[in-house]
């Protein structure tokens, strides 16, 4: 694909929506490493190169066709059909046929080295194939999923495996010469960096080696912990604004209860005579009282 200049934004959704309703409907029905690459119309030379290859998708052949049998076959002919051509297509058996010079892939290459490769080619990619029509016709639900959307009107049910990942398969589809500017802008670098993270994971704890501390299980229980630690600070810290609330409510409560009493007191003493005899009056009383205690030896 030539360099291609990038699409104005409402150009850029109307090809993504002409694509992504299609790709959604291929995605759906078809096994992990027979996804299809995924539609990134950024510019008008992806859009042209996607568009092109719909009509390859759309004339494949269904599982169906590579296994010979009808839409009605049973499980158990699925099955022996599937023995079949494995025992006929499987790399290792292929390979000792293409030693013997009777292999099941035909070609017309007169060069015999150039026919060799080709022959390998052609048998790993009959056997990814027939791999997976089993996977879809041997799952029930994946079958009735299948069948539905072909019965779709005006939808064409694809049917195109490959053998690698989708995210690598489509950055395999997709990446041409002149499309450096798209690929190392930091928008593009974001999209799919879970995805990688996880694969690079897999991949890592498959061949014995070191996962990647970031989503190691102490780093998860440490994201852990560390929430946790700030939930229980928060609630303590609401508490005791709840607690500071309530005091400041008390302390207002109390000075406005020792304004009242204060207040009724100066109602009830009255004028200053009033009080000076009120307080002659407490003063004999103390007297008296005093008198009896100390008459009673106290």
């Amino acid at each position: 694909m030539p360099a291609t200049h990038a699409l104005c934004r409402p150009c850029w959704w109307q090809s993504h929506r002409c694509l992504l309703d299609r790709y959604r409907a291929i995605r759906s029905t078809l096994p992990t490493r027979a996804w299809p690459p995924t539609p990134i119309p950024t510019t008008s030379g992806c859009c042209r190169w996607y568009a092109s290859q719909i009509p390859a998708w759309k004339h494949s052949r269904s599982p169906y066709q590579v296994f010979g049998l009808p839409t009605t076959a049973s499980i158990d002919e699925i099955k022996a059909r599937y023995r079949e051509l494995c025992l006929r297509w499987h790399p290792d058996v292929a390979a000792a046929q293409c030693s013997a010079g009777t292999s099941p892939a035909s070609t017309s290459i007169n060069n015999a080295t150039t026919a060799t490769d080709y022959e390998t080619v052609r048998i790993k990619e009959r056997f990814i194939e027939i791999t997976d029509a089993y996977a879809i016709l041997s799952n029930p639900a994946l079958r009735i999923k299948y069948q539905r959307a072909v019965k779709q009107p005006g939808h064409h049910m694809p049917f195109a495996a490959t053998d690698r990942h989708p995210s690598q398969a489509f950055h395999s589809a997709m990446y041409q010469p002149g499309d450096e500017f798209i690929y190392n802008s930091p928008a593009w670098q974001m999209m799919n960096i879970r995805a990688e993270r996880r694969a690079k994971m897999a991949a890592q704890a498959g061949a014995g080696g070191v996962p990647d501390p970031e989503s190691s299980p102490h780093q998860r229980a440490f994201h852990i912990t560390l929430g946790l630690c700030l939930l229980i600070g928060i609630g303590h810290f609401t508490q005791s604004l709840l607690y500071a609330a309530n005091i400041q409510d008390q302390r207002h409560f109390n000075a406005w209860m020792s304004y009242t009493t204060a207040r009724q007191n100066a109602q009830e003493a009255g004028t200053p005579e009033q009080c000076i005899e009120n307080f002659l009056a407490r003063k004999r009383q103390g007297d008296i009282k005093r008198t009896k205690l100390s008459d009673n030896g106290y």
